[in-house]
């Protein structure tokens, strides 16, 4: 009866270590993915003019250091296969809040002019509101809309 034991623990683990041979060949030899995590979108304001549809996105890239933007585009979003947006921006503006690590201002106004983004900024001890309460003012274009 003994021997009977030994010789079904002894398949039992050949087996079990088969299996676990078997499962760590088939993790390395799969295909990596292909989608990373996809930056965050959260539309802002829209706008009609000259018969074009603008939509202002406020976005959130990274994933351990957030960097945040804000993207002006002209019509709907087109999304590829992993989430992301496949769609050309008119004009993407980083969100500066000072210099790293010292937080030190805080966008208070957003102005979109034409095709261009522009951001007035005060210092944080003035305000702190969240990107999405910032008032947002569609301007039409001028001659310094180059200039912005």
């Amino acid at each position: 009866m003994w021997k009977f034991l030994k010789y079904l623990s002894l398949t039992i683990f050949i087996l079990a270590l088969l299996a676990i041979t078997a499962l760590a060949y088939l993790w390395t030899t799969r295909e990596p993915d292909k989608c990373f995590i996809p930056d965050q979108y959260s539309l802002l304001s829209s706008k009609e003019m000259n018969g074009d549809a603008y939509q202002l996105y406020y976005v959130v890239s990274g994933w351990a250091d957030k960097l945040e933007f804000l993207t002006l585009y002209r019509g709907d979003l087109v999304y590829d296969q992993c989430g992301g947006v496949s769609s050309e921006a008119l004009d993407n503006v980083y969100i500066d809040r000072g210099p790293e690590g010292a937080e030190n201002q805080a966008p208070t106004k957003i102005m979109v002019e034409g095709e261009r983004i522009r951001i007035e900024y005060a210092p944080l001890s003035e305000t702190r509101s969240p990107v999405s309460k910032l008032p947002v003012e569609w301007l039409s274009p001028s001659q310094n809309a180059e200039n912005l």
